[in-house]
């Protein structure tokens, strides 16, 4: 009887094992396709520009989706398709983003406009405090 009770053990210990492999098999194929995918091409469809007093909602809104304050100051923002989903303080450094849309390239366009504009010494600290990182020719002025 003993002998059974361990015969059928095993046969559900190795049932076990070939269910799991094939869960384990699924999802390497899953991570697959989606590394496979290529990323949208953001950087076509976005635009920088300078905030004005007709992007003051759109701006409260965005503030609003990230918990924080509006920036205040002179605002430059990241429209994807038309919609802003990331926009800095040219002030303070302060940063707002969509948490709902991807932004890692509207951040990084926005890093490099500022670096083009030569933002002050206290603005690129507050950036890079903010996650951004001006590139090293920048970082000397």
């Amino acid at each position: 009887m003993n002998a059974l009770i361990t015969n059928i053990a095993e046969q559900r210990r190795e049932d076990l094992r070939k269910q799991a492999e094939g869960h384990r098999r699924i999802g390497r194929r899953r991570r697959q396709r989606r590394s496979a995918r290529p990323a949208p091409a953001l950087a076509q469809e976005l635009s920088i520009h300078r905030l004005g007093d007709a992007d003051r909602d759109a701006l409260e809104r965005l503030a609003g989706l990230d918990s924080a304050e509006t920036p205040r100051g002179e605002v430059l923002g990241a429209a994807f398709d038309g919609r802003l989903i990331a926009a800095v303080s040219l002030e303070t450094g302060d940063l707002v983003a969509d948490p709902f849309t991807p932004t890692d390239e509207a951040r990084s366009l926005l890093e490099l406009r500022i670096a083009q504009l030569g933002g002050s010494h206290g603005v690129r600290h507050a950036i890079r405090r903010h996650g951004f990182h001006l590139p090293a020719a920048q970082r000397r002025g």
